[in-house]
């Protein structure tokens, strides 16, 4: 009985914790590392990968290791502007 308790009990936490992750992300803008960009749709748990996030106007789901930049998050480097303008401008 103890170990139905003690797995219920992870269940619930691991529950909870995407909760509070689908609270936190969907919604925001991200950018990944492979260059895809857009908002996070719906955020999935992968027993292989962990998180794994949707992103509007793209096809399929990806590791939320994958996130290089998050919208509001300013842990990740942020996206060098000059070097983007650059980039436009140059073609």
């Amino acid at each position: 009985m103890n170990e139905f308790f003690d797995c219920s009990k992870r269940a619930l936490n691991i529950l909870s914790e995407l909760h509070a992750s689908e609270k936190e992300l969907v919604g925001k803008g991200v950018v990944l590392s492979d260059g895809k960009a857009g908002t996070i749709e719906h955020v999935f748990v992968d027993d292989v990968h962990g998180l794994r996030i949707a992103i509007a106007g793209h096809e399929g789901r990806w590791p939320i290791a994958m996130v290089k930049q998050l919208e509001g998050d300013l842990s990740r480097k942020p996206i060098a502007k000059t070097k983007l303008r650059r980039e436009i401008h140059e073609g």
